[in-house]
């Protein structure tokens, strides 16, 4: 196993400790929490329409959740039973609309900031996570974070701590 591998696979395992203690979190103050989650079939067509093989992680969170809300903030993903519906929180349907006006292929819209700009999941065809980044005027803005469950977990975290 090279350097390389044992990184990636730390960053595989402490997404999903993040996406778990968010998980947690969702449990304890599930008044706040608007979720549905999908089924692997879903999935596996999500991945499909998009050309893009899901890191764990996310897919975890699209069949624990699908897509919604958890207090203020809201997250797009796939829609339980309305795959192909048109508007938010569907991301499927947003990433390829998004698509037309010059999203990169490689990136997955989480949400959008209200202010131009839409927070991304960056993989690449093969699943590995390159981390959450801001895509704003047609570029990548900066990096959020490292990996999913990270922006996952810290916003469900803020949304408690509010």
């Amino acid at each position: 196993m090279t350097n390389g591998d044992v990184e990636l696979l730390a960053t595989k395992t402490m997404s999903t400790e993040k996406l778990k203690k968010a998980l947690a979190l969702i449990q304890l103050h599930e008044e706040e929490a608007d979720f549905e989650g999908v089924t692997q079939a879903e999935i596996l067509r999500a991945e499909l329409a998009l050309g893009l093989v899901f890191p764990e992680s996310y897919k975890i969170f699209l069949e624990q959740c699908g897509a919604g809300s958890f207090g203020g903030f809201e997250i797009y993903g796939i829609i339980a039973g309305n795959f192909e519906g048109e508007g938010i929180p569907n991301g499927v349907w947003y990433t390829l609309e998004e698509r037309k006006r010059g999203l990169p292929e490689n990136l997955i819209a989480l949400t959008s900031d209200g202010m131009g700009g839409i927070d991304c999941l960056q993989v690449g065809h093969d699943g590995s996570n390159s981390g959450v980044v801001s895509f704003r005027n047609g570029q990548i803005d900066c990096k959020l974070t490292d990996d999913f469950g990270t922006y996952f977990f810290e916003h469900i975290e803020e949304e408690v701590e509010d």
